[in-house]
């Protein structure tokens, strides 16, 4: 399996230093992908917290961690239809997908 410029162990190298509860809730955002809408994201993060014994403050640095990975990108605002990813605020924003998650999930399943 080798797509583009990278092979699947690149992809796995990604998350190599990620814990299991980091790898938990980054597979829970990957499969809910939670929209942009403020209320939602708030339902989501309330749900993964209740999901997996996480404190709201910890989950936080989970998702800053899995950001750091690649896996996902911190989208903090809209302009003119744009989206802009940065780290300004860690309280605002949502987390989206990239497509080096999406590559390394259709690896996965189709090794499964």
């Amino acid at each position: 399996f080798e797509q583009g410029r990278y092979s699947a162990e690149e992809y796995l190298y990604l998350i190599s230093d990620l814990t299991l509860k980091e790898l938990r809730v980054a597979r829970l955002l990957y499969e809910t992908r939670p929209g942009s809408e403020k209320g939602y994201w708030e339902e989501w993060k309330n749900e993964v917290c209740g999901d997996l014994n996480i404190d709201r403050d910890d989950l936080a640095m989970v998702l800053a961690r899995i950001e750091a990975s690649g896996l996902t990108e911190r989208v903090i605002g809209t302009k003119g239809g744009k989206r802009y990813i940065g780290s300004t605020n860690p309280g605002m924003g949502y987390y989206k997908v990239t497509p080096a998650f999406k590559k390394l999930m259709n690896f996965v399943e189709l090794e499964s």
